[in-house]
């Protein structure tokens, strides 16, 4: 009997087919077959088995927590009722939380969700690329034959596969840094096992002396064994409960923000503090749930703590300064190694019908925002226009909870905007989590502080706060209700950052969901327009001053020295200097160069640098954007700085070329550049001292600046922006850990994509270190 074919055959042999029947010649046949089919029919598998051990390892999970709790119920029921039981059903659970742990683990380290979308992207990507081509459709409808299209269909083939490794590669160096952190975690925790020697003992429950008593009143007798207190104690559950992600009574949460917790459970207490509706905001010692959650919110009649020294401590609960920081360092598993097992939280905000328009856990106390200096003058009166290079990050890509971290992707454009060392809101969502979640307002501030970057939360904001936060230059993270007509707006709130306004008295938006007007159909939300109408309605909903939002004054915003930062006292007087956003505002480059925030170089340096070819002038006349960058993008350290210039020097031939001698007519229809309109090459030619090259990356910068180069192309060739779009570009290929290694052949293949010119940009890094004693 003939065996059956595998899927894998028979798309081979089926592409095949259609390759033979095409009119080539026998070598370019053959080449189709060697690299083209090849890589379909390898894509293909790839994806399906990343896509059946997905799924495993998924649904082991998520059975394996649906089946713990019954598990745990079981056993203390057991353990109560029959002591053959007692002695080793306690392992069942324990061996299905390891599952549980072990499942979610290897999902997450091997990434087998994410590389089945890419490897199934890459083969349709593959296909329909291999079907216009045999069919003459699409792309080459133009064309006679199959042998005229030939080059251009081997061009693309090339370019996806090339793509497709590069994003790869970008994803294995986003991933090695948290991975680096995690396996720090799991030695420093096999290390304190190796070295536990009672580890498996059997010794008698411990509880604490002056509680004992007590403890078998509450839970009979025997009482459950105490953990081992936390910095601050052990949480003790009075009575059955919930475990909430909101201080709210139970029936108003969905069920995917409340987990039950029996009444007899002790958990080894990290921190604490008092929320609202007498509740407690508790940090323990084991994370709990799907999400393996270590803060939560829990009703304070339902618990009592109980000190390190094992009295009681239940009048500690009406101290709030005497407990440690909310989320000091736990032992427990790190939630991000537990893939979530509950359905996601609707889209971009709290669930719970709060009073309010915001989603999250509760604020602190308002705070009352700290008082602008007075508005630069350059920025004109308080309804000039301007528009602030914040970068837009949308929500929608994030790697985890993309529908709930509206607050994070809004803060996180901020936070990179002030400089923080963050590569993106994904980035920027690790540091949150360690914190609370992503939804709370305070661990929004203690992640963004971490930073270093100084922030408050409002709720009690106009647009008088608003236009005089973008005056002094910050953006300001507000909130909105999202849902509904403009007439009628209704429930869920959502963040988004103002970062300037127009001349009419309208905001600029960067909405990281997308477009509220067209009710989030469009999912890019890079500076749109939002009427001042439509934010009375959504944001100050009831009337002036009852704005919800997070002010960023104390800040240094890119292109002020530190002395002109804006005030962080309410009696501040000191007037920024003009701001290097100013710059972008209302698409001219006409305004005076903004005072740099540190001298990290001078003209004459660069001009000892480049050396004689070099235009002397229009490097003094660089100066000061080049400071203004380096300090934007951190490029803050003599290795940075240095190997910056090297490749810079390189790129525009000695400072002479911000723009490519050629004329780009080689660009033309050039796809892989994004250049799909007559023109486009030569519009879009190589610009900047970084050469700037393609529609698509000019579509990229422009959103990073907030500016439209698409109808101004040329000003990337001219300053400031030459350097700015050379800063960009180093800051977007993460140049500087490679420069921070003093490896040149890594920053060079990365802005190059090569080596060409190796030992010129070489001799410039040696006058760099040389000049700026590196």
């Amino acid at each position: 009997m003939a065996k059956k074919k595998t899927y894998e055959q028979y798309l081979r042999e089926e592409l095949a087919s259609l390759v033979e029947q095409l009119n080539l010649p026998n070598l370019y046949k053959q080449s189709l077959k060697q690299r083209w089919i090849d890589q379909v029919v390898w894509a293909d598998k790839k994806a399906d088995q990343c896509r059946r051990m997905h799924y495993r390892l998924r649904l082991t999970t998520i059975i394996s927590g649906v089946v713990l709790p019954a598990l745990v119920g079981i056993n203390m029921q057991l353990s109560k009722d029959n002591e053959y039981f007692r002695d080793w059903f306690p392992y069942v659970p324990f061996f299905v939380s390891q599952v549980i742990a072990v499942s979610a683990a290897l999902d997450e380290f091997h990434r087998y969700g994410d590389r089945w979308r890419d490897y199934r992207k890459m083969a349709e990507d593959l296909k329909a690329e291999g079907w216009q081509y045999v069919q003459l459709s699409g792309s080459y409808d133009n064309l006679v034959d199959h042998i005229d299209g030939y080059a251009t269909f081997a061009s693309r083939v090339e370019s996806i596969i090339k793509n497709d490794v590069q994003n790869y590669i970008a994803t294995l160096q986003q991933q090695q840094a948290k991975e680096n952190e995690q396996i720090k975690q799991i030695l420093k925790t096999a290390n304190t096992v190796a070295t536990d020697k009672t580890l498996f003992d059997r010794p008698e429950p411990v509880r604490p002396p002056q509680q004992q008593q007590q403890q078998q009143q509450l839970w009979g007798n025997p009482a459950p064994a105490f953990p081992a207190p936390g910095a601050a104690g052990i949480l003790q559950v009075r009575q059955n409960t919930e475990f909430k992600l909101s201080p709210q009574h139970s029936s108003l949460l969905p069920d995917n923000y409340k987990i039950f917790v029996g009444g007899g459970n002790s958990f080894g207490l990290m921190s604490y503090a008092q929320a609202e509706n007498n509740h407690l905001q508790v940090a323990i010692d084991r994370g709990l749930g799907p999400e393996n959650r270590n803060v939560w919110f829990v009703s304070a009649p339902d618990v009592a703590i109980v000190g390190n020294t094992g009295s009681s401590a239940a009048n500690l609960m009406g101290t709030p300064a005497a407990p440690a920081p909310m989320m000091a360092a736990t032992a427990a598993a790190p939630s991000q190694m537990m893939a979530t097992s509950a359905a996601p939280a609707p889209m971009m905000g709290a669930t719970a019908p709060a009073p309010s328009p915001m989603m999250s856990a509760p604020p602190p106390a308002p705070t009352a925002p700290l008082a602008p200096p007075a508005p630069a003058a350059s920025n004109g009166a308080s309804n000039g226009a301007i528009q602030l290079p914040v970068p837009f990050f949308s929500q929608r890509d994030n790697l985890q909870e993309a529908d709930r971290t509206c607050n994070t992707s809004s803060c996180a454009m901020v936070a990179k905007f002030l400089g923080a060392n963050i590569s993106g809101d994904d980035d920027y969502f690790q540091y949150v989590i360690k914190y609370g979640d992503t939804t709370d307002h305070t661990a929004q501030t203690q992640a963004l502080a971490e930073l270093k970057i100084q922030s408050t939360w409002n709720t009690a904001l106009d647009f008088d706060d608003l236009d005089k936060s973008l005056a002094s230059g910050l953006p300001a993270v507000i909130g909105i209700l999202h849902r509904g007509p403009q007439s009628g707006p209704t429930g869920g709130g959502h963040m988004i950052v103002a970062i300037g306004r127009n001349a009419d008295g309208d905001y600029i938006i960067n909405d990281p969901y997308g477009n509220l007007l067209d009710q989030y159909t469009t999912k890019e939300g890079g500076g749109l327009i939002y009427s001042r109408q439509e934010l009375s309605r959504r944001w100050t909903v009831e009337g002036p001053k009852t704005g919800w939002g997070r002010l960023f004054y104390g800040n240094n915003p890119p292109g002020t020295s530190a002395q002109n930062a804006p005030a962080q006292t309410a009696n501040a007087q000191t007037a920024p200097a003009q701001t290097a956003q100013t710059l972008f505002a209302s698409g001219t480059a006409t305004a005076a160069s903004p005072t740099a925030s540190a001298q990290y170089m001078t003209g004459e340096q660069l001009i000892q640098i480049a050396g004689s070819n070099a235009p002397s002038d229009r490097l003094r006349q660089l100066a000061s954007s080049v400071n203004d960058v380096l300090n934007h993008y951190q490029i803050n350290t003599p290795l940075r700085i240095c190997h910056f210039i090297a490749q810079v020097a390189h790129e525009s031939d000695c400072f002479n070329a911000m723009e490519e001698y050629a004329s780009g007519e080689d660009y033309e229809g050039r796809d892989d550049l994004g250049n799909t309109q007559p023109g486009d090459g030569v519009r879009f030619k190589g610009r900047g001292l970084m050469q700037l090259t393609g529609r698509a990356n000019y579509a990229d910068f422009s959103k990073a600046m907030n500016q439209d180069f698409i109808a101004q192309p040329q000003l990337v060739g001219q300053i400031p922006f030459a350097i700015w779009v050379a800063g960009w570009y180093w800051d977007t290929r993460h140049l500087n850990e490679y420069a921070d290694r003093d490896d040149l052949e890594g920053v060079t293949l990365r802005v190059n994509g090569g080596y060409n010119g190796l030992e010129d940009r070489r001799d410039y890094l040696q006058k760099a270190k040389s000049v700026l004693r590196a």
